[in-house]
């Protein structure tokens, strides 16, 4: 009686005590930590990795798949360096992927930023290979609309040597191109890719032949080249004192570098009859212009034309037996000559570009061309005095060399504005840095005003337009470089795909590149794992691997340390409490009933 008495009781104080809070309705104040907001960025190459990454931070942070500078804190993806630290928050950290399946990556991709029309150009790509020892990788050239333009495939054989190829390109229209480079495992996936831009022209190089007596060698090298639509050649040959033959309108002298400045190569035969002006007036255009010279000996003799060439001593081969003149280049075809020069030794810094082999040692090989830098520009020299008399295509490469050798050279001469930008081909919106180089103000540094520690001051302008469209042109900003002459920036590119032109002046002259914007632009991917881990610790962050990701949520908490946040809640206002208060009263009522009790 007493036991039924005291539960009604403790029952109803129950269901009363439920009321009576319901009614107060108390609130209740708790301490939560919140979650660090942080940027997870990645290119379109490693958007598979980032997904793991996503997933194996699971829900330690909240993750914002973008660049967000409003972020307590970031996470790259891969070992990539941004090229644009804007928009990335500070602490900063990276993960790289240490799987160890057979990973490749496009390291580097080369390419002139121009070629004349109809000239065959070569594309260097450079890839890395990381446990794919005897797998082969094939490196592709295409179009951007996916043509397939050549594919030269390369074995693996080491996890650490670069593999590197040459692709070919022959433009046969003029304009910005596209082009993709793709390197894949042979019959293994998509592979990794890299874009470029290339802007073809149809202007051809300036070159002159420049004979102080009349050359074989020289002759025929010039009609070699005269048949290359890449070339316009003028030439001078001296047949008698105060008599020459000209082609075009070429110089009468060589020590005038306002006449031959307008020249990207001078070619000359039988060099060691220069004058001494002569070759001062080479020298300077290869010092002050950029510019290329070839030597074509046909005969060994003293002149002073050795100054240039930097050889100490000579050693000479004339036994009559043709001997082949194989190129250093592994794909080139080979020369022929029975009479040939080298250096002994070879002048330092000077590349050897064909050797002949020693008659007496089947070892040894004699450098018979070989090229030098001087100054801004480069000097070539051969050697091999007949080879014009081989020029059946049957026996030596006479005229396929030739034509190629010179148009190497001509191309290497810097333009008067030189314009680098990178990457040439962009994502909408992505950032592109530029450097502007006014070869007049650069060399004119480096030859004269060196000497007087007196800058040579210059000026630029620039402006971004629509290919075609020169209404749609956008100032740029340009900056002095460390450099004199040189300029630098950064650009953002349009948000509109399509082709658009950088075009800057300065120093009494003009040039222009292209710029050409597509969505999910490609770019290489070096391995800059050390420069990363440099950038990332000086931004309060550190480089972990997949498989060490576990940490690392907790790593960003403790290094961005979020502010907590109060949360004030009323219990009494969940709808949970109907049941208690229920069971409270029907469990009185139900006791109640049970003694009779009304």
């Amino acid at each position: 009686m007493n036991g039924d008495l005291v539960t009604r009781r403790a029952l109803r104080g129950i269901a009363l005590a439920i009321a009576v809070a319901a009614v107060v309705d108390p609130a209740i104040t708790s301490h939560h930590d919140s979650r660090p907001l942080v940027a997870l960025i990645a290119t379109p190459h490693d958007s598979a990795f980032a997904a793991r990454v996503s997933r194996a931070l699971g829900g330690s942070v909240a993750l914002i798949p973008a660049p967000f500078a409003a972020a307590d804190a970031a996470v790259l993806v891969g070992d990539q360096v941004p090229r644009d630290a804007d928009g990335i928050p500070a602490p900063t950290f990276a993960v790289t992927d240490d799987s160890s399946g057979p990973q490749l990556r496009l390291e580097r991709v080369q390419s002139p930023q121009t070629t004349p029309l109809d000239a065959r150009t070569a594309i260097t790509a450079v890839a890395s290979a990381v446990h794919a020892r005897g797998r082969t990788v094939e490196f592709t050239l295409r179009t951007g609309d996916g043509l397939a333009l050549d594919r030269v495939t390369t074995p693996v054989t080491s996890d650490s040597a670069p593999l590197t190829t040459t692709l070919s390109y022959t433009p046969s229209t003029t304009g910005a191109v596209m082009l993709d480079v793709t390197a894949r495992f042979t019959n293994d996936g998509a592979g990794v890719h890299a874009d470029r831009a290339i802007d073809v022209r149809n202007v051809p190089w300036p070159v002159l032949f420049f004979d102080p007596r009349p050359s074989w060698q020289s002759t025929f090298v010039r009609r070699a080249v005269s048949d290359d639509d890449r070339f316009v050649v003028a030439s001078r040959v001296v047949t008698s004192r105060g008599i020459s033959t000209n082609e075009g309108q070429p110089p009468g002298r060589l020590d005038d570098l306002a006449l031959i400045g307008q020249y990207r190569a001078v070619v000359v035969g039988a060099p060691e009859a220069l004058t001494p002006a002569d070759v001062a007036g080479l020298d300077a255009f290869m010092r002050r212009r950029g510019g290329s010279v070839i030597f074509l000996l046909d005969q060994y003799a003293h002149g002073p034309y050795e100054g240039l060439a930097g050889a100490s001593a000579w050693s000479q081969d004339s036994s009559g037996t043709a001997v082949r003149i194989a190129q250093t280049a592994a794909d080139s075809g080979a020369l022929e000559a029975t009479q040939f020069a080298w250096p002994d030794p070879l002048p330092p810094g000077a590349v050897a570009l064909a050797t002949a082999p020693a008659r007496r040692d089947s070892t040894a090989r004699h450098a018979v061309i070989w090229q030098s830098d001087i100054g801004a520009g480069r000097l070539l020299v051969s050697g091999a005095f007949d080879a014009w008399q081989f020029r059946d295509a049957s026996q030596s490469a006479f005229n396929a060399f030739w034509r190629a050798t010179l148009a190497r050279m001509a191309s290497a001469v810097p333009p008067p504005v030189d314009i680098q930008i990178s990457p040439s081909v962009a994502s909408p919106g992505e950032s592109v840095a530029v450097e502007v180089t006014l070869r007049g103000a650069a060399l004119q540094w480096t030859s004269v005003a060196a000497a007087r520690n007196d800058p040579v001051h210059a000026a630029v302008t620039a402006h971004l337009e629509r290919a075609g469209t020169a209404d749609s042109a956008v100032s740029v900003r340009l900056w002095p470089g460390t450099s004199a002459g040189e300029f630098v920036g950064r650009i953002d590119a349009p948000v509109t795909p399509g082709s658009w032109r950088l075009a800057v002046a300065g120093d009494g002259a003009s040039g222009s590149v292209p710029l050409i914007v597509a969505r999910g632009a490609s770019h290489p991917a070096p391995n800059n794992r050390a420069a990363l881990a440099a950038w990332v610790a000086a931004r309060g962050g550190r480089v972990t691997s997949i498989g060490q990701i576990a940490s690392l949520g907790a790593a960003i908490r403790g290094a961005t340390r979020p502010a907590g946040h109060r949360v004030e809640w009323h219990p009494m206002r969940s709808p949970w409490w109907i049941l208690p208060f229920a069971l409270a009263l029907g469990g009185e009522w139900w006791l109640r009933r049970r003694r009779g009790l009304a």
